[in-house]
């Protein structure tokens, strides 16, 4: 009998996770395997790991849930303030939080368009992203992702967001930013909010990092374009 879960491949048979612990999962069976990836990039602590068990305990017992249309609360302002810490330069001054990274990008990219209807230019709505990325599950996260085997079922209804071609591993930023500044004089910068990338590319290429000076050189192209530029980063942990 097929199960009633739906899983991503349906012809295949799932082996069942029962136990997981540090950075081993166990199977129904009793093998144990080496989790070199933390799940989706989720459990970068660890499985099970007691610090963590107990916050989340801790928490549960005094406040699970408040929407935001209500309430605030003391854990993600403090969140938010702590993020904002540790950044660079303090440029990450405000946080939004949501569920997951699909949800971060489709928020982002909404945020972006907002920014632009406020500014009086509204014509700026459409993006800019790389082929070889990959930033989500969802129609406008999956139209900015340049990975054919995910787009391909659902083309017809995605938008043509993925434009730039240059490859991480050889060409050097020069060669990405011309290509930036190239697309947007023939797409037209009027038209584009915002362009956006991974830090790090994850389930596109497996951790590829960008050459030196490359979001140096791609903020100097947007600022000059006056577009946005947003960083889908999850391969880091933030």
């Amino acid at each position: 009998m097929a199960p009633h879960n739906i899983q991503p491949l349906l012809k295949k048979n799932y082996l069942k996770a029962v136990h997981a612990n540090g950075v081993f999962i166990t199977d129904e069976h009793g093998k144990t395997y080496l989790d070199g990836s933390s799940g989706a990039i989720t459990c970068s602590l660890g499985h099970s790991y007691p610090r963590v068990l107990e916050a989340i305990r801790k928490q549960s017992s005094r406040l699970q849930f408040v929407y935001r249309s209500q309430f605030a609360s003391e854990e993600a302002e403090a969140l938010a303030a702590f993020l904002a810490s540790k950044s660079v330069r303090q440029s990450h001054a405000h946080t939004f939080f949501v569920n997951s990274g699909t949800e971060a990008i489709e928020t982002a990219m909404k945020i972006a368009q907002q920014f632009w209807q406020e500014s009086g230019r509204p014509g700026k709505r459409r993006f800019i992203s790389r082929w070889k990325s990959y930033h989500g599950i969802t129609v406008g996260a999956l139209s900015l992702s340049g990975h054919p085997i995910r787009r391909s079922r659902f083309e017809h209804g995605l938008e043509k967001y993925p434009q730039l071609h240059a490859n991480l591993d050889t060409d050097p930023a020069e060669v990405h930013a011309k290509e930036l500044a190239d697309t947007l004089e023939r797409l037209g910068p009027d038209t584009i909010a915002a362009f956006v990338a991974e830090p790090v590319v994850g389930a596109a290429g497996t951790a590829l990092t960008p050459p030196a000076n490359y979001y140096q050189q791609m903020r100097r192209v947007c600022d000059q374009y006056n577009i946005l530029l947003i960083a889908d980063e999850v391969m880091t942990g933030l």
